[in-house]
């Protein structure tokens, strides 16, 4: 995660992840094309996921931190199906 800022409504998440070159040679966005998430751009190496995330979305005793747990592996596997 690269910033996690408090909004009036919730969050403002950036996660950022670097590739290695061949990595990002290989990368194909098409499979990120129509996530409705998260605004993804691949910038050089670094592929930037962002995101606004609302307070209220948290289930019961949910915490913010158990769901960025969640979206890190979101994330995993978006950035996977890119390299495939």
């Amino acid at each position: 995660m690269k910033k996690l800022e408090e909004s009036n409504i919730g969050w403002k998440i950036t996660f950022e992840v670097k590739l290695t070159n061949e990595e990002s040679e290989n990368c194909d966005m098409g499979p990120l094309e129509y996530v409705g998430d998260y605004e993804i751009r691949k910038n050089d190496d670094i592929i930037i996921f962002r995101c606004d995330f609302n307070a209220k979305e948290l289930r019961n005793n949910e915490t913010i931190d158990g769901r960025l747990k969640l979206i890190n592996e979101d994330i995993k596997s978006m950035v996977n199906m890119c390299l495939e």
